[in-house]
Parts: C-alpha cells; sequence; structure tokens
C-alpha cells in the first residue's frame, strides 16, 4: 500500500525531472537529447512526488518479452530511508511479474 505522504504515478518521467534526480548521484551526466531518446524507449517507468515534486523514479527496459531490465532507481537524498525506494521497486517488480513471460 502506498504511503499518503508519497504518490506514485505509472507515468513516464520528463527529461528535465531525470537530470534534477541524476544530478544528486555520481553517476555520470548525459545530454539532454540524449535523455530524451532513452526515456522514449522505456517499458516501464514511475515517478513519487511529495507535495508536487519528483523525489523518486524508477524505470524498466528491456525488450517486453523475455528480458526486464531495472534501470535508474533515484531517490533525491533527502527521501532516502523513508520507504520512498522501496515503492518504487514494488512497483517495477510488480510490472515485471505481470508482463514477464515465463515457460511456453
Amino acid at each position: 500500500m502506498e504511503s499518503t505522504e508519497f504518490k506514485l504515478s505509472e507515468k513516464g518521467i520528463k527529461a528535465s525531472e531525470y537530470q534534477m534526480l541524476r544530478n544528486t548521484t555520481d553517476w555520470p551526466a548525459f545530454n539532454i537529447q540524449a535523455v530524451e531518446g532513452a526515456l522514449e524507449k522505456d517499458l516501464f517507468s514511475v515517478c513519487v512526488t511529495h507535495k508536487g515534486q519528483v523525489v523518486g523514479m524508477g524505470r524498466i527496459i528491456g525488450d517486453g518479452v523475455l528480458y526486464f531490465y531495472i534501470q535508474d532507481v533515484i531517490v533525491l537524498p533527502a527521501y532516502r530511508g523513508k520507504g520512498v525506494g522501496d515503492l518504487i521497486m514494488r512497483s517495477l517488480e510488480g510490472f515485471i511479474h505481470r508482463n514477464g513471460r515465463v515457460g511456453s
């Protein structure tokens, strides 16, 4: 169940929001055009907001049939340890469970 403090949205994240979150990590920077191109190809993504501000996100990339990769799970430093990452991961794992093809 989602915390009343945070709102999870199953929507594509804007490139500017992604860049803002990514800038809080030690990961290399990408130009905005590369980010826009990459985000357009997500299989699934989620954002978590608090009082209207994006505080976390996660996305899944892959072929959508056999391979699903959880990618770029990012939570703003001030919101780490508050359940935001867990909320993101449960949603991403749920998508994989509902859409993954195991067996024939």
